[in-house]
C-alpha cells in the first residue's frame, strides 16, 4: 500500500458519503494508529460558516481518521482482516482539550490539519482511541479520548 492514500478510495469501509467524508487523506499507518489529513476548506461542512472550525469538528476528524486509518490497516494485513463494518458509532469523548488560541481554530484555505490517532484498548467491537489535531506548523490544537463502535 503507497501512501498517502485518498479517503474516497476507501468509501466503503465508513457509512460516510460526499460531503460527510470530512478528512482527505491518509498519509501513515502503524499497528495501533496513524495519521490522516483535512485539506481546510472554508465551504466544509466542518466550517461554521465564519471562516472558523466548528469545536466539535475536531472530534469528528478523530473519529473519521480512525476509521479510516483502520481500513488502510486491514487492507495493508497489520490486522486481520475483518468484514467491512455496516455499523459504526462515536459512543463517548472524553478530557477534550482545545487550543486557547482563537488563530488555532480559522480556516485557511490550501492549509492543512494533521490528525493522529492511537488505538489504547480493543474489547470486541468497541475501540478506546487518543486522538490529537495539530497544525501545519505541528502544533497540537485539539485533542481527546474517543470510544468508538463499529461492527
Amino acid at each position: 500500500m503507497k501512501f498517502p492514500v485518498s479517503t474516497s478510495q476507501l468509501t466503503d469501509w465508513l457509512p460516510h458519503r460526499g460531503t460527510a467524508v470530512w478528512v482527505d487523506e491518509v498519509i501513515s499507518i502503524t499497528d495501533n494508529g496513524g495519521e490522516g489529513l483535512v485539506r481546510l476548506n472554508n465551504s466544509a461542512n466542518y466550517s461554521d460558516g465564519r471562516g472558523n472550525i466548528r469545536d466539535s469538528s475536531f472530534i469528528e476528524w478523530m473519529a473519521q481518521s480512525y476509521g479510516f486509518i483502520c481500513a488502510c490497516q486491514g487492507l495493508a494485513g497489520l490486522v486481520s482482516a475483518k468484514e467491512k463494518p455496516t455499523k459504526a458509532f462515536l459512543v463517548q469523548v472524553t478530557d477534550f482539550d482545545l487550543s486557547d488560541d482563537p488563530s488555532s481554530s480559522q480556516i485557511i484555505e490550501g492549509d492543512w490539519m494533521t490528525v493522529r490517532i492511537q488505538r489504547t484498548h480493543q474489547v470486541g467491537p468497541i475501540a478506546l482511541v487518543e486522538g490529537q489535531v495539530l497544525s501545519s506548523k505541528n502544533i497540537v490544537i485539539a485533542r481527546a479520548k474517543l470510544k468508538l463502535f463499529a461492527a
